[in-house]
């Protein structure tokens, strides 16, 4: 080949989560002892890796909410507004020149939320409220305060939610009284309340980056990778996994960006080469 399709001067990454072929029914709580079914010498190839695994583990992993028991090493994951179902996550690494795949990984699924604190109903959002670091506060556009601890305890407490955040609250008598309260929270009586996430402080950079023109430039280049994941479940169809096991999925997940790398190479060699004293579109 004349030109190699591979430039490695720009890559993106982004993941993507498929189903897993196993029943919701045919599951147990990650809390509780588990029976798989036959005896040791039996079971599927998908649970002798499960139990392998676990045989060889060094740290102590986080359990899980619920384990199946046809594919226990898929991962329970629930989305907002659908049900639940287990499902693995494969990673692409894309050359953004020509949307090659130059590496499939597998990576744990991870929530971190929205960077944007912007409200969409005209009331003031987080952005606005002033933060003081030392004294542990924010103050609204009123210049009151919102706390996470308006009382002392003897035992001091955390306040760290299941979400990872902590909740500053402001003080009911004054957010009742306060003239901003229309602009403020006004369905949301009696106090106007700000969720703190713990990684705050990585979202506020990331909020910076957003304002640059190079990431604006790199937003544009990363719809590259997510037409691949559009590709791989409408074109190839891999909406749910037929293979079961972390083994399974990872090969069923190979060949599908193999498939995708061959289609764009394909592409690119039949295109013909730009002739001497032919203009070429930029």
């Amino acid at each position: 080949m004349a030109a190699d399709p591979v430039q490695g001067e720009g890559f993106a990454v982004d993941a993507r989560i498929i189903a897993a072929d196993a029943n919701s029914r045919q599951s147990v709580p990650g809390n509780g002892p588990v029976e798989w079914n036959g005896s040791s010498g039996r079971h599927s190839r998908a649970v002798r890796e499960y139990l392998d695994a676990l045989d060889g583990a060094t740290e102590v992993e986080t359990t899980p909410k619920r384990i199946s028991l046809t594919d226990p090493q898929s991962r329970w994951i629930a989305m907002k507004g659908n049900p639940a179902f287990f499902a693995y996550s494969t990673n692409y690494l894309m050359d953004t020149a020509h949307g090659i795949i130059r590496k499939r990984y597998r990576a744990a699924c991870a929530c971190l939320g929205q960077i944007r604190s912007v409200r969409e109903d005209g009331t003031f959002s987080q952005s606005e409220f002033i933060r003081d670091a030392q004294a542990n506060e924010y103050r609204c556009p009123a210049g009151h305060a919102l706390r996470s601890d308006w009382r002392p305890f003897r035992n001091p407490r955390s306040r760290i939610t299941q979400e990872n955040t902590i909740i500053y609250r402001s003080s009911q008598r004054t957010c009742k009284t306060c003239p901003k309260k229309t602009q403020c929270c006004p369905n949301t009586p009696p106090m106007r309340k700000i969720a703190r996430s713990i990684h705050e402080n990585a979202r506020n950079v990331a909020r910076r980056i957003s304002t640059t023109p190079e990431y604006q430039r790199s937003r544009c280049e990363r719809k590259k990778v997510e037409m691949l994941f559009a590709h791989l479940k409408r074109i190839l169809r891999l909406d749910r996994l037929r293979l079961r096991g972390l083994s399974g999925a990872s090969d069923e997940f190979t060949l599908a960006a193999t498939a995708q790398n061959l289609r764009r190479l394909a592409r690119f060699i039949t295109q013909p080469l730009p002739g001497r004293g032919i203009g070429v579109p930029i």
